[in-house]
């Protein structure tokens, strides 16, 4: 590698760091080690936010965003880095979101001719108190857009995500987008509903998160709760998401039999639950004593019956919102639901149109008033 003064590479966005490669970097064949490549972008990377005030000194933090972890990091390798000397990271922002943050990089030879190697770097900020995801600081956001790659947000397959429009991208909404996409690899229908009023969106987010943090429910039950929710209300969208969620906890039968409404291959706490839910969904003016004395009887605390009927009520109302405004499921979901599932989801809004199908009640195994209204 030489080590000769070459110009700098032309870049149309984001940010090119100068980094070193030391003899320690290198295999027994003189090259730099594949492993070495994650510390060659994490050195640029943190010579570049140390420059905006963001490390670590004697141990700690200098600021709430430096601490950060690493959610994922794969690369592809093009072309071997041979001997010592200095290497050009080349790296952009292709989503900020709420608490992560999804680099791309290239690295690249000092005149920027030859691409070692490529990839992606996903991080999430931490609160150091509770080690839960935290928002990033506005400070941080403000240099970030600088790194961000700017990229029109492609229309839902479907041609359309709801009876709405989709809202202006600001920056609260392309942070929202963000996070779908490094989270799902596709930007959710329901965002972009909820995205006229991102603030809201992360409230409710929130809100949520809260409830479940501090709830001994386990995330199988808190699954139960949804599936049964939804199933009841004629909520395609959630039905198949947490359906499929329920499948990956249990298994693809079990999930199905309880969007049906047949709860015998559940727990006795988890028939409790997913009966409790479909009863608050059909009436919560006709429950009585003696269902929360069946609660009780299944092993649930009174805490747990307050965070199962809040969280049955909070999921209702997201449903309802994405209901009412014609959101209709993304197709990725659909593709990507177990078979079992997405034969089940018979009712509610189909994918890519807006008339509803078929009301819950003509679903196998669903007792109770009919009511339709849908969403994840």
């Amino acid at each position: 590698m030489t080590v000769a003064f070459t110009a700098e590479p032309t870049i149309e966005y984001g940010h090119v760091e100068p980094v070193p490669v030391h003899f320690d970097d290198l295999d027994p064949f003189g090259m730099v080690h594949n492993a070495r490549y994650a510390v060659l972008i994490e050195r640029a990377l943190a010579t570049f936010w140390s420059r905006h005030g963001h490390t670590f000194r004697d141990g700690r933090p200098t600021t709430p965003d430096a601490f950060n972890v690493v959610k994922e990091f794969n690369v592809s390798y093009q072309a071997p880095i041979s001997g010592v000397g200095e290497v050009r990271v080349h790296f952009w922002l292709e989503l900020l979101g709420n608490s992560e943050a999804v680099y791309a990089y290239r690295l690249l030879s000092p005149d920027g001719a030859t691409v070692y190697a490529d990839g992606r770097r996903v991080v999430v900020k931490l609160d150091q108190a509770t080690l839960r995801p935290s928002p990033w600081t506005p400070e941080v956001r403000a240099v970030a857009e600088g790194l961000l790659r700017r990229q029109v947000h492609a229309q839902p397959e479907n041609g359309t995500a709801s009876f709405l429009a989709d809202p202006p991208e600001t920056t609260a909404v392309t942070a929202a987008y963000g996070s779908d996409l490094g989270s799902d690899g596709y930007v959710n229908n329901s965002t972009r509903v909820w995205c006229w009023r991102p603030d809201v969106l992360v409230s409710f987010q929130a809100l949520c998160a809260d409830l479940l943090a501090e709830s001994s429910l386990s995330p199988r039950e808190v699954a139960v709760v949804v599936a049964a929710t939804a199933a009841t209300r004629g909520d395609a969208y959630c039905a198949l998401a947490w359906g499929s969620r329920l499948a990956e906890l249990s298994n693809h039968t079990t999930a199905a039999r309880v969007l049906q409404g047949r709860d015998a291959d559940l727990t006795d706490r988890e028939a409790a639950l997913a009966d409790w839910s479909r009863q608050v969904v059909h009436d919560p003016n006709a429950t009585t004593n003696d269902d929360v004395k069946r609660l009780r009887g299944a092993g649930f605390s009174d805490q747990e019956i307050f965070e199962a009927t809040t969280w049955t009520a909070f999921r209702m109302a997201f449903s309802t919102i994405n209901d009412a405004l014609g959101t209709t499921p993304d197709p990725q979901l659909t593709q990507k639901a177990p078979d079992l599932v997405r034969e089940t989801v018979t009712f509610g809004r189909p994918v890519g149109t807006h008339p509803p199908r078929s009301s819950p009640s003509s679903t196998p195994g669903l007792q109770g008033p009919t009511k339709t209204t849908a969403n994840p």
